[in-house]
């Protein structure tokens, strides 16, 4: 009897560590597929928190970056520098004063010890914030708190400091849920991407406005196995933003754009309307400070892709368009094959933006209600005989074509 009570009271011990470990063993799975998803250039539409939600506590720390995963997004990105004594922790390099209010900006002036027993400051710090409970986190804690919580970590860090990065990276072997995104100079960037980009999921930094710079930059990661380039320029109308420019780099690598930072990102504020444009043109990675409205965006794009791919399969499945017997100036022919044509090139894109999928549906089911109201007309090849307005434009330009050839042998037959 005795042991059948042991053996009921191991049972639920036993089932625990089973569940824990099961719920170990996904978390690392997700984060190592959204670290895959990374990698992918022709993968979906990913957005990254950048210290995470600093609206809701001080940036880069423990309860921003929580609290951007828990708003629905599942990478989160941290400024990495080094101290004084050479552990690498999240603060950007020279804002030890704004976020701890040291004495001097500069994290390496002080050592880890030093920069812990300082409480971390509201939001984005400074003067007008007051001081909290957090603390700085180092880069193993970060590590910790990733897999621990199911995302993967994005270090932004110099690449001057890149060694001791992926030093600390393989000691808590965080490789398959941890991306690299090297900052600074071309030449250390090149230089650090070329030694770890066969192993890690490596981003560069480029910040130009020179087209064959970007491309040069962008063709040196490429060769080096980067996953992406953060391309970044104060020029609202630059290059940068350019279809062209983008379509050279999106075919072997991730385009990012950092709208947290608005200035370096052609003026463009961390908002839907922005999102959608830089989506729009060929930007698959956004870097955001609004982890919650970005989920929200990446939601509503799921949901309007979902209903052109409806309407999409419904008007090659079940719809049938007329014969179009009527070639001559038929628009709604043309209005429809456009529509389906657009449908389709955006549902192949993974990384399509709201708004384009969006008028996508919308001129597609015009089109459709268009045929339907007149099917009977373009069965019949009557369709040619609408009033349009291209075509009253015909008649009007035809009529003033005769016009002004009478006018001119008119003219002629008076002087002779």
């Amino acid at each position: 009897m005795k042991r059948y009570i042991y053996y009921a009271a191991l049972l639920p011990c036993i089932l625990a560590a089973l569940l824990l470990f099961a719920g170990a063993a996904f978390a690392e799975e997700n984060a190592a597929a959204a670290i895959k998803s990374l990698k992918d250039p022709a993968g979906p539409t990913l957005g990254v928190s950048y210290r995470g939600d600093r609206h809701a506590a001080p940036e880069n720390s423990e309860e921003a970056i929580l609290a951007a995963i828990n708003a629905g997004l599942r990478l989160a990105a941290a400024d990495v520098s080094l101290t004084k004594d050479g552990v690498p922790v999240l603060c950007e390099a020279n804002s030890a004063k704004r976020m701890l209010g040291t004495a001097a900006d500069a994290v390496a002036d002080y050592t880890l010890e030093e920069l812990k027993a300082l409480p971390l400051k509201n939001k984005n710090g400074g003067k007008n914030n007051p001081e909290t409970k957090a603390h700085i986190l180092t880069l193993a804690e970060f590590l910790t708190l990733a897999r621990d919580h199911d995302f993967a970590a994005v270090a932004v860090a110099d690449a001057a400091i890149a060694e001791t990065v992926v030093q600390t990276v393989a000691e808590n072997n965080a490789a398959e849920r941890t991306a690299l995104l090297f900052t600074g100079k071309s030449k250390s960037i090149k230089t650090a991407i070329a030694a770890y980009g066969g192993e890690y999921c490596v981003l560069g930094e480029k910040r130009s406005n020179v087209i064959f710079d970007i491309t040069g930059f962008v063709k040196a990661l490429n060769n080096s196995g980067a996953a992406g380039v953060n391309l970044k320029t104060t020029n609202r109308y630059g290059v940068i933003y350019y279809p062209s420019v983008l379509g050279r780099i999106t075919e072997k690598i991730r385009a990012v754009a950092n709208t947290a930072d608005s200035e370096t990102c052609g003026a463009r504020e961390d908002t839907v309307k922005w999102w959608d444009d830089l989506i729009s043109r060929g930007y698959s990675v956004i870097l955001t400070n609004d982890p919650a409205g970005f989920a929200a965006y990446q939601n509503d794009a799921d949901a309007a892709r979902s209903r052109l791919q409806t309407l999409y399969t419904h008007s090659t499945s079940v719809w049938q368009p007329p014969v179009f017997r009527d070639n001559a100036l038929n628009d709604y022919k043309k209005a429809y094959t456009d529509a389906m044509a657009t449908s389709k090139a955006l549902l192949d894109d993974k990384s399509a933006s709201l708004q384009d999928l969006r008028d996508a549906y919308t001129a597609l089911i015009n089109a459709m209600d268009e045929i339907d109201l007149n099917y009977e007309a373009l069965e019949t090849g009557a369709a040619g005989k609408a009033i349009t307005l291209p075509r009253i434009l015909l008649c009007l330009a035809a009529a003033a074509a005769v016009i002004i050839v009478q006018v001119y042998f008119y003219k002629k037959r008076k002087k002779a």
